[in-house]
C-alpha cells in the first residue's frame, strides 16, 4: 500500500501524511509485524522525504529522530491530544528541533483553538525539558504559522503576514477579555481581586512591541482597564514600566 500511495504522490503531485509512534500499541505491531520500528519501516519502505509531514512521534527513539532528521520529515506535535491518556508520552518538542527537525503545531480535534494549544505546548514542553524559559512564545507561534506553512511546502504564500501572502488576521485586544470577571467578581462577591498577567503573555505582548506589530500604550491600557473594572491590583511583570509610565 505504501508503494501505491508512493506512486499516486508523484503522479499527482500530492504531499504525503501519516501518523507515526502515537501508541506502544502501534510500535510492537509494526515490531511484531516486520521486526523494526515505526520509523524505520517508513524509511525501509521508501516512505521518508521532506515532503512528509508526521503527526505525534510519541514513542519515536533517540536512532528513530536521527532518522527522520536526516530525511528531512517535518513533524505534527499535537500536546492537547498526546496528554489525553494522563502521563505524557508525547514527543519532546525541543530535542526534536535540535535535531534540526521543522516541528508544526497540531491539534488531533483535542484542542482546536490554536491559541489553547499553543499554551498547553509551551507548558508541557517546559515541564517535560526541566526548562523555565523554553519553548519561548515565540517557538510556539512558529510552531502554529511559518513553521506550519513550510511543512505544507507553503512557505512562499502562507505562514506570515508579508504583501503577496494569503493570510487571516486575527486582532487581538489583550485584558479586555477579563474585564467582565473582574466587575462581576468585584461587585457580587465583595473580594479583593487581583489580575495576574502570565509570563507567556507578556513574553508575547512585548515581542510583539518590539517588532512594531503592537503600541505599547496599547498594552498598558489593557492593564489599566482591568484597574478601572474594579481590581484591586494587577500583578505584571510590566509594574514598573507601568509606574514609569503613570510617574511620568
Amino acid at each position: 500500500m505504501l508503494a501505491e500511495l508512493n506512486d499516486l504522490s508523484q503522479t499527482y503531485g500530492l504531499r504525503r501524511t501519516t501518523h507515526l509512534a502515537q501508541s506502544v500499541g502501534e510500535v510492537e505491531q509494526v515490531r511484531k509485524f516486520a521486526g523494526v520500528t515505526p520509523a524505520e519501516y517508513l524509511r525501509d519502505n521508501d516512505w521518508l522525504g521532506d515532503d512528509v509531514l508526521a503527526a505525534h512521534w510519541s514513542h519515536c527513539t533517540e536512532s528513530d529522530i536521527e532518522i527522520l532528521a536526516e530525511s528531512g520529515v517535518h513533524i505534527a506535535h499535537c500536546p492537547a491530544s498526546g496528554s489525553r491518556g494522563g502521563f505524557h508520552r508525547a514527543a519532546n518538542m525541543l530535542s526534536i528541533v535540535d535535531a534540526g527537525v521543522n516541528v508544526a503545531l497540531g491539534t488531533d480535534n483535542m484542542s482546536e483553538d490554536m491559541f489553547d494549544a499553543m499554551k498547553i505546548g509551551m507548558a508541557l514542553n517546559r515541564g517535560k525539558r526541566g526548562d523555565r524559559a523554553r519553548p519561548t512564545p515565540g517557538e510556539m507561534l512558529d510552531a502554529a504559522t511559518v513553521n506550519g506553512a513550510k511543512a505544507l511546502g507553503r512557505e512562499t504564500d502562507l505562514g506570515s503576514l508579508k504583501v503577496g501572502k494569503q493570510a487571516d488576521i486575527v486582532m487581538v485586544k489583550p485584558g479586555i477579555a477579563y474585564l467582565d470577571v473582574v466587575h462581576k467578581i468585584r461587585n457580587i462577591f465583595q473580594v479583593p481581586t487581583f489580575v495576574y498577567q502570565v509570563s507567556g503573555e507578556y513574553s508575547m505582548l512585548q515581542l510583539s512591541i518590539e517588532k512594531g506589530w503592537l503600541d505599547k500604550n496599547v498594552m498598558l491600557e489593557s492593564l489599566m482597564c482591568c484597574k478601572r473594572a474594579g481590581a484591586d491590583a494587577i500583578l505584571t511583570y510590566a509594574a514598573k514600566q507601568i509606574s514609569s509610565e503613570l510617574n511620568s
